[in-house]
This record gives structure tokens, sequence and C-alpha cells, in this order.
């Protein structure tokens, strides 16, 4: 009986080939962001969130899980918005916060945010669950995350 792989092997490029340099580090996106952002980088950074804030009122109050550099604050400009991640950076409004299990009360928020994190948790579908247990009845969560896999894009689209 012959076996068949239904995928293809995964493909890992040597780290020496690497073009995109300093991926995940917070730090030096913040820097380059506010000290010599390119017109390249502002449009990233704007079209990540720029379009949340047509869905957010005025009044209401949300969190960003995983936030990373934190430049949400910079172009949310809707809401109050913490800004919250599973690491300590100086710029976040709370520390140590693990999306799985957030300490937020249930119905804590008006919207939550999620851009870029949520394909790297170990169980996206608890993320979703957790976001839920937040948010308010009629809540809103935003995802922004990459459309890579197959699962994701039918998390994304649902």
């Amino acid at each position: 009986m012959e076996s068949y792989v239904a995928v293809r092997p995964i493909y890992h490029p040597p780290s020496d080939g690497n073009r995109m340099q300093h991926v995940g580090d917070c730090h030096r996106a913040r820097e380059r962001y506010f000290k010599r952002p390119t017109a390249n980088l502002e449009f990233v950074v704007r079209h990540r969130y720029e379009w949340m804030n047509a869905f957010i009122e005025p009044s209401w109050t949300g969190v960003e899980l995983g936030a990373g550099s934190g430049l949400s604050r910079e172009i949310i400009d809707r809401g109050s918005l913490l800004v919250t991640d599973f690491a300590d950076y100086e710029w976040l409004d709370m520390k140590n916060v693990d999306a799985l299990r957030t300490p937020f009360e249930d119905r804590s928020f008006d919207f939550v945010v999620e851009s870029n994190m949520i394909h790297h948790v170990a169980h996206p579908l608890a993320f979703l669950e957790e976001a839920h247990r937040i948010l308010k009845p009629g809540g809103r969560l935003f995802i922004q995350d990459v459309n890579g896999s197959l699962l994701m894009r039918a998390v994304l689209r649902f």
C-alpha cells in the first residue's frame, strides 16, 4: 500500500537568506516609525489600523491584545484604547497580558483589536473565545492579520 503526503514539506530558508532584517524587534520598529519613517512604512501602518475608525463610536472603550510596537494608538483616534501585550514594553498600558487568558471582566469592552498577532498564539480559537468573553454584547472584534492558511482565511471571513 502506498502512502501519500497531503501537503508538501515546509520550506525553511536559511537564516542568512532572510531579507527581512530585525523581524519581531518591536523597539526597533517603534524607533523607525517615529524617527525615520518611509512613505511605505507610514502607508502600511496606517492601512493596518485606519479602517477600524469607521466602526468605532467616540464613546467606546477598547483593548488591543498583542499590541507589539503599539502603533495602533497613533492611528486609532476614536474611542478610548487600552494597549496591551504579553511583553513588558514601556509604551504599553498593561504589560504581561496573555491574550488567551486576559485579566479583564466579562463584557468589559466595546471593541477588541488584534493586529498581526493571532498567528502567534498556540490556540487561535481560544483567543476568539476570550475576545468574545471580554466584549460587551454587540461589541466588535477587529482582526487585521496575515491571510496565509486556508483555516485563517475561513476564520477571517467568518
